[in-house]
């Protein structure tokens, strides 16, 4: 064959080889394209979703937070106060101070009261009073439907900063029926919270946008920041006939993938998606020219590799049979060398670690030892090597290792603790870690061996602690119950010594009064009256003293419990022994607990016994038990609206036999108080008061949340 017809076979070869690369690139890159969209959308559609949910949760959480003020009873029934009594300063003060922690807690821009006649009571930041257009309408349908509204963003008057309010009705009730007697409006801005939860963006990209939209007449009007377009937040509005535009289509009922051209009119890709219980929609956006630009470029690069790895083989086809001898004896020669130099930093490592390491044979004959096992056994190189393994082991822990190291042979490896015997008889205790492996087809045991008398000394100083420690709890708890038996012993003694003379005080002076009572007129038989009245008193305190040391010593028996219930019957029982007072009870609903049900209902009926007893003067009582939150932390709470008591005093008020009325006025034993205090300090909380003289109490309590 001639020199010519190979040369054409060759350049036919090489066209063919071209048109096929450039054919399947083609097919490559309108399926890389394709795929790519495809993946765009499906990224796209899934960031739309997920910021559709986080802006909703957002709007629930807001909403859920102004609940939970606007629920509270204490705050509702001091803004109602409010309401019929503007003028009283030191309830405003009060509801200002509260309202002002809100607003703290919450990060808000303002919290405004405002009566049914939209007359601001109380206003925090001195704004004005004229609300904007959403908002009055969100003020008129939260008080017609006693429901929370939310108004349109709008921008702050004198701030030029974004702004929302949300209407939160106060609720009273009247003749049986409730109605709204005006409102809470709280104002946040949307540049702290919501702006910065729409603009995140889950990857790295250029040109990508998330927009929240509202339709506004004809136009989509932009509520956030955008990242290419300063100031945009509700001055930037599109038209609706401009159909291409992903932020008009959303607000007109597209959803899901859109393909069109932006404000900046860019040609993007967009996934439209609705924001659940609003009129917002959010579209989620990115360029088109990002999309392709990498993708491109990978392909014009995997093109022209190709040509020239074509042209490249097709010229270094006869370089390639010349090289591969001499690369294949350059290989040989560079493993030598890495094995030549691994072995001598293996020698190295192994000679030098800070562990003993001993090499032995299948007969545990040491072949090999390094630096560390001269230095702690004593011996020199030749008087060791040659030697056994086992040689060195105490006999007394001989039999154990001996056991473990015939396991070797079916994991390959074993680990054990032994005693090694020094060269001047010293005894080591050490932990052996040893392996099988091969050299040169021979099977060598390597035993890593590290001293351990350090742990050992810990361990033995750790085990008589122990000891000690259980043997002074035991001493501690016998002299403990040995305690409790002689202060029970204790109790029912001078119960039983004391009970004696007052029996015979009360029993001589009722004799006195039936045989001379022509004899004492008057005055003697109203002092013999007051002498039989303290003795039963003095009887009654003993009772509530040993009814105190008793119960509040019983075992704690922890477990889930429903103090609403309690609540409730307790309350039910106060109704019937109590028929002829106007009590209402308000008791909130599902509160839940871990404790003793037995002495949480002491406790609980001491507290609610007591606000019976001093309101028993106020005409129309009002006792409530509920629930707070703050910090964090549920806090249990009782108020009455009776005599109150001043807080100077309140440090005696949990002291046995403490009182802060008289018992004329109140009667009882100062006991009850003492009780409560000990069962909450018993469950690992703390209780206090509040109150003010003739304005009613509150008791407060925690219980320990268990871990």
């Amino acid at each position: 064959m001639t020199r010519t017809g190979v040369s054409w076979r060759l350049v036919l070869a090489v066209t063919i080889a071209l048109i096929v690369i450039f054919s399947c690139g083609y097919v490559l890159y309108r399926g890389q394209e394709q795929s790519g969209e495809r993946a765009i959308n499906r990224e796209l559609a899934t960031v739309s979703q997920l910021k559709g949910a986080q802006i909703a949760q957002w709007r629930t959480d807001m909403a859920t937070r102004v609940d939970l003020v606007r629920n509270s009873p204490l705050f509702n029934k001091s803004s109602t106060q409010l309401f019929n009594t503007p003028d009283d300063a030191v309830l405003k003060a009060e509801v200002i101070k509260e309202l002002a922690n809100i607003k703290s807690v919450y990060s808000l821009q303002d919290i405004g009261l405002v009566d049914g006649n939209r007359k601001t009571i109380v206003n925090l930041t001195n704004a004005p009073e004229d609300w904007p257009e959403s908002t009055n309408e969100a003020f008129s349908t939260a008080l017609k439907s006693r429901q929370t509204m939310w108004s349109d963003i709008y921008m702050a008057p004198g701030s030029n900063k974004p702004q929302i309010d949300i209407v939160a009705p106060l609720i009273s009730t009247r003749n049986g029926s409730e109605y709204a007697v005006g409102a809470l409006i709280f104002s946040f801005n949307p540049s702290q919270d919501l702006y910065p939860l729409i603009q995140s963006w889950p990857t790295t990209s250029n040109s990508a946008e998330i927009m929240l939209i509202k339709k506004e007449g004809n136009q989509a009007v932009l509520l956030n920041e955008l990242r290419h377009l300063e100031g945009a937040a509700l001055k930037l509005k599109i038209p609706l006939s401009n159909e291409q535009d992903p932020a008009a289509a959303a607000v007109e009922g597209a959803e899901g993938a859109f393909s069109g051209t932006d404000y900046r009119g860019k040609a993007v890709l967009a996934a439209l998606q609705p924001v659940a219980d609003s009129d917002w929609y959010v579209a989620v956006k990115i360029d088109r020219s990002e999309i392709f630009a990498t993708r491109n470029m990978d392909v014009s690069w995997a093109t022209g590799t190709a040509m020239g790895l074509l042209i490249a083989l097709l010229g270094a086809a006869w370089i390639i049979r010349q090289r591969q001898q001499n690369q294949a004896f350059q290989v040989l020669y560079r493993k030598n060398a890495e094995g030549t130099t691994r072995l001598n930093h293996l020698e190295y490592m192994v000679q030098y670690a800070n562990d003993i390491i001993l090499i032995c044979d299948e007969q545990k004959r040491i072949l090999q030892v390094n630096e560390r096992a001269l230095e702690t056994y004593g011996y020199k190189r030749e008087e060791i090597v040659g030697t056994t393994l086992m040689s060195l082991i105490t006999p007394e822990t001989a039999s154990a290792f001996q056991t473990q190291l015939n396991k070797i042979t079916e994991s390959g490896a074993a680990t054990a603790e032994a005693a090694f015997t020094g060269k001047n008889g010293t005894v080591l205790p050490v932990e052996i870690s040893a392996r099988l492996f091969k050299i040169d087809n021979q099977t060598c045991l390597q035993a890593i061996i590290r001293d351990i008398s350090e742990r050992k000394n810990r361990e033995e100083e750790v085990r008589q602690l122990n000891s000690s420690l259980e043997e002074r709890v035991l001493e501690r708890t016998a002299q403990l119950e040995s305690a409790n038996k002689e202060l029970e012993s204790f109790a029912y003694s001078v119960s039983h010594d004391l009970r004696a003379p007052l029996r015979g005080i009360d029993g001589w002076s009722q004799a006195l009064m039936d045989d001379y009572k022509d004899k004492l007129g008057d005055k003697g038989w109203q002092i013999l009256g007051r002498i039989r009245s303290e003795t039963q008193r003095m009887g009654q305190l003993i009772d509530d003293l040993l009814k105190f040391s008793r119960d509040t010593r019983t075992e704690l028996n922890r477990q889930e419990i429903d103090m609403t219930g309690i609540a409730q019957s307790i309350t039910t029982r106060l109704q019937n022994t109590n028929p002829d007072r106007q009590i209402k009870f308000v008791i909130q609903q599902n509160l839940k607990a871990q404790g003793d049900p037995h002495l949480m209902e002491m406790a609980l009926s001491n507290l609610l016994e007591n606000s019976v007893k001093f309101t028993s003067k106020t005409p129309q009582a009002l006792i409530l038990f509920g629930e707070l939150n703050k910090d964090g932390k549920r806090i249990f709470f009782v108020h009455d609206n009776g005599a109150g008591f001043d807080m100077a005093y309140a440090q005696k008020l949990f002291k046995v036999f403490q009182r802060l009325h008289k018992t004329a006025d109140y009667p009882g034993t100062g006991i009850g108080l003492a009780t409560v205090q000990r069962i909450i300090n018993r469950h690992g909380g703390k209780v206090w008061a509040e109150a003010q003289v003739d304005q009613g109490a509150t008791f407060y309590f925690t219980i320990k949340e268990p871990s």
